[in-house]
This record gives structure tokens, C-alpha cells and sequence, in this order.
């Protein structure tokens, strides 16, 4: 039994670290906005084609940013979803949430097999731990994490946006003066600065 929980916490960690170590990337239907998001779905960056800048349309604009983040997380989820399956135990076309059903899985687990607690002289040396309620504050905080949100301006009140729990991009505005200035890179990087501090905010 050992050998076999040694085995699940090592498949957890290579998890995690490929995890970490994904990039996804979508691209709009015209190829103007491109997004890349982490393994988890969170926000890391915009490129925006410099063609954008003569359709001056700051709604247009920031929908299409959210639009393609949000299928850059889709596929994300589903790329996740399948390093994560074999260790929680769900089938092909069943959803997985990376960030907690793995841990859910162990908690169900150790439920069910009530693993042996360290001994001396015949007595238990501690409490058996109440998995029951380590899954009920894990659900509360997956509950929490999908409603939290916060809400980002940038230093000259250009760009807004709104960050979600699992460091998504929910949400976008620009303001029309972005349209002044021909650098589409000036206006990339402010997007992503201002989505990661409102990412920030909510870890926060």
C-alpha cells in the first residue's frame, strides 16, 4: 500500500509541474488577437496585430480579447483534463477540475480505506483526521474560487479589466483614446498588466 500511495503523490507532482509548465494559445477568427493562458486556464498573455488599431472599437476590441481567452482556457480545461483523468478516475468526456479533483480524489479515497494511524505500545499516537470536513472546506473553497472576481484599472484609466479566482480573464474594457496611438504592442502589454494585477487583487 505504500508503494502504491508513493506512487500516486509522485504522479501528482509530475501533474502539477506539467501543469505549470503548459501553455495553450488560441487565435481570433480574423487572426488579429491571439491569447495564451497557463495549464489552469490563467491569463499570461495577449498579442494583438497592429491591423486592430484602424478599427477604432474599444467594445469590439475587448470582446474579442475575452472571447479568445476564454476558448484559450476551454482548451486548456481539456488538455488539463486529460493528464488529470487516470488519477481521479473520471471517463473520456466527463469534465475534470485540475485545480481540485485531485485532491477531492485522495480525500475520497482515504475515506474509503480509512488508512491505519501510527501506533505506540498498541495505542494511536493522534486523532484520526475528519476527511469528511477537509472535503467540505475543499468544496467551500472551490465554491468561493469560481464566484471571486476583482476589478483592475490601468494607471491611466485606459484599460480595465477583471480578473476571476482562477486567474482567468472575465472580463475587458477599453477606452476609446487607446485607438490614438499606433503601438498595438503598448496596448498588449497594457492589457495583461492590468488583468494580472486584477488577478493579484483576488489572490489577494
Amino acid at each position: 500500500m505504500r508503494t502504491t500511495d508513493t506512487t500516486r503523490r509522485e504522479q501528482m507532482l509530475n501533474i502539477r509541474r506539467e501543469l505549470e509548465r503548459m501553455l495553450v494559445t488560441a487565435t481570433s477568427a480574423d487572426g488579429l488577437v491571439r491569447v495564451v493562458v497557463g495549464g489552469r486556464g490563467e491569463f499570461r498573455d495577449v498579442w494583438l496585430d497592429p491591423r486592430v488599431l484602424r478599427r477604432p472599437d474599444g467594445a469590439a476590441l475587448a470582446d474579442e480579447v475575452v472571447r479568445t481567452a476564454e476558448e484559450a482556457g476551454n482548451r486548456a480545461a481539456a488538455e488539463a483534463g486529460e493528464l488529470v483523468r487516470p488519477l481521479v478516475g473520471r471517463r473520456r468526456g466527463e469534465p475534470v477540475d485540475v485545480i481540485f479533483d485531485p485532491a477531492l480524489a485522495e480525500l475520497d479515497r482515504c475515506l474509503a480505506r480509512r488508512p491505519e494511524l501510527p501506533q505506540m505500545n498498541g495505542m494511536p499516537v493522534c486523532d484520526r483526521p475528519d476527511y469528511a470536513a477537509y472535503k467540505r472546506m475543499l468544496i467551500e473553497a472551490r465554491d468561493r474560487l469560481a464566484a471571486a472576481a476583482a476589478t483592475s484599472v490601468s494607471p491611466d484609466g485606459q484599460v480595465t479589466a477583471t480578473g476571476g479566482g482562477r486567474g482567468e480573464l472575465i472580463g475587458l474594457t477599453l477606452h476609446d483614446r487607446v485607438f490614438r496611438r499606433s503601438d498595438s504592442r503598448w496596448l498588449a502589454a497594457a492589457i495583461v498588466a492590468t488583468a494580472h494585477d486584477a488577478v493579484a487583487k483576488v489572490n489577494r
